[in-house]
């Protein structure tokens, strides 16, 4: 019985295992035949994808293209002083601290000495690659200014005043900035220098808290968020906005200006105090009267001739249409005048009694003509 169940075991086994041997040339046998097929496909699933993924890699690239065009010439804009505002003010300013480190030398440290055929080429460039109005030019200009003197500061103090007292790290320029030539970094800065600025930086209190937006950005949101232009809002309103925290406190050292200014306000609603001009609420708060180059409060760029002395848009509207009407109404008057003496020319007037002129040839000239 033992013999009868183990061959009858072996035998299972056996029909098992050439099953599947039959079954594995079977599938040997097909794969034999569909191998040149599936290489086949696969070589056109591979051309395929690549093919498809070269056109996603280009249309992203003009994706990219468009976006940043879009970007150049939609997000320029500007307040009623003329001055670039919003995202794409910070987007022109940082492309022009690029281009600056890249084409003006380092050694020259005051910018009236860059060539005005450079400064006017610069220009140029930025006012095509940005959509830029030609009323911006002088900011744009300052901002060139302004790149120049940054990248000498930063030079100053990441590379140079650390290690004033090893002048064998100063021999080459830092590889981070190849365009800086050699013989340009071993004549860059002195301790003179560096002292002025240490000193005029010090001269600057009450810091505002406004970052890299400044006046202009501050005063561009709160015209998007309540309407009130800039031109609206008093300069020693904007001056605290700028010097207040996100709880709406100051520090200590401009704790006192703010209570002068609010002194200062009920006394304009006393009538014992008038601000006017240059005699404002923050001049006199600050005892400091705006200088020739810049006005307290306002931000950068904007001189006291274009703040006192310009008027406003809409006013210069209103006189220019006042001026249109003036106009034609005068050349209507003209027209009704010039009517009238055609008409009474040719109608026939009485003989004068006066004789007629004589040409120098002896003939008469008749009146009509």
């Amino acid at each position: 019985v033992q013999k009868l169940n183990s061959s009858a075991t072996l035998s299972k086994n056996t029909g098992i295992l050439s099953g599947a041997l039959l079954k594995l040339k079977t599938l040997a046998a097909a794969t034999l035949f569909f191998l040149p097929h599936l290489r086949r496909w696969l070589k056109m699933l591979s051309s395929l994808f690549r093919s498809l993924k070269e056109d996603q890699r280009e249309e992203n690239k003009q994706k990219r293209k468009a976006c940043k065009k879009k970007n150049h010439e939609a997000l320029i804009e500007y307040n009623s002083y003329g001055v670039p505002v919003g995202k794409g003010r910070n987007d022109l300013r940082s492309y022009i601290g690029v281009i600056i480190r890249e084409t003006i030398s380092i050694l020259l440290d005051d910018w009236r000495r860059v060539p005005l055929e450079i400064k006017e080429t610069l220009w140029l460039h930025f006012q095509k690659k940005f959509k830029l109005s030609l009323k911006c030019k002088s900011q744009v200009l300052k901002w060139m200014k302004i790149a120049s003197r940054n990248f000498r500061s930063e030079l100053a103090a990441e590379f140079v005043l650390p290690n004033k007292d090893d002048r064998k790290s100063l021999r080459l320029p830092p590889i981070e900035y190849p365009s800086i030539k050699k013989e340009y970094w071993k004549l860059l800065f002195d301790k003179e220098k560096s002292k002025k600025a240490k000193v005029k930086r010090a001269k600057n209190v009450y810091n505002h808290r406004l970052g890299s937006t400044r006046y202009g950005g501050m005063l561009y949101r709160k015209k998007n968020k309540s309407g009130v232009s800039e031109r609206e809002i008093d300069r020693s309103e904007a001056w605290l906005m700028a010097r207040a925290d996100r709880d709406g406190k100051y520090a200590s050292d401009v704790t006192p200006i703010a209570e002068k200014i609010n002194d200062l306000k009920s006394q304009i609603e006393q009538g014992t105090f008038q601000s006017q001009g240059s005699h404002a609420i923050l001049g006199q708060a600050l005892q400091k009267q705006p200088n020739g180059s810049r006005v307290q409060g306002v931000g950068q760029f904007i001189t006291p001739s274009m703040y006192f002395h310009v008027l406003d848009a809409t006013e210069l509207a209103r006189e220019r249409k006042m001026y249109q009407e003036s106009f034609q109404f005068m050349f209507a008057q003209l027209e009704l005048m010039n009517a009238w003496l055609n008409t009474y020319n040719n109608t026939e007037v009485g003989s004068s009694n006066f004789p007629k002129p004589k040409t120098s040839t002896g003939v008469q000239i008749d009146n009509d003509q």
